[in-house]
């Protein structure tokens, strides 16, 4: 049996008076066309897939996407291998092969910034306040506030023996 949206509009703060989506309490404005997947802190999520989530986390491998870059890379031999019995790569090989290409690459950076941590080396974020500051120069044309903000950031220590913007000058 249908029944109303329990939403309530933001601009009257009156209830709703379209039907709900059909299993669902809401219209489809108000979210009833939500997936269930959709928001780890969702109610359905919370309440649907409580297992499989639970499941996910509890997999010791889940971080490990050498499995993942391993199945590529034998799509990738697999694909050569038939090109080299066929004598010819036509475009639409070529193509996968573009693809696959950069799924490994990406997968092989992503495999990096989870095992080694992004780091952002420290000339980096020096020049980055640097850059800052020139901004706030060219930009902030009350003096005070401009001569505060420049303040507060020649004030910034960078970590690990880093220098701050007012020790490089």
């Amino acid at each position: 049996m249908s029944q109303k949206c329990t939403g309530t509009s933001k601009r009257t703060g009156k209830k709703c008076r379209d039907w709900a989506m059909k299993g669902k309490d809401k219209c489809y404005h108000h979210g009833g066309a939500t997936p269930i997947y959709h928001g780890l802190y969702s109610k359905y999520a919370k309440t649907l897939l409580a297992d499989k989530i639970k499941e996910a986390k509890d997999d010791p491998e889940l971080l490990d996407i050498t499995k993942d870059i391993a199945f590529i890379r034998s799509l990738v031999v697999n694909l050569l291998e038939k090109c080299e019995e066929s004598g010819r790569l036509d475009g639409e090989s070529r193509d996968k092969l573009a693809d696959f290409t950069m799924k490994i690459g990406a997968l092989i950076e992503k495999h990096k910034r989870v095992t080694e941590g992004y780091k952002v080396r420290i000339e980096v974020v020096g020049l980055f306040i640097e850059r800052v500051m020139e901004v706030v120069e060219r930009r902030i044309d009350e003096s005070r506030i401009k001569e505060s903000i420049l303040r507060d950031l020649q004030e910034i220590r960078l970590p690990s023996g880093g220098q701050s913007a007012e020790e490089r000058n």
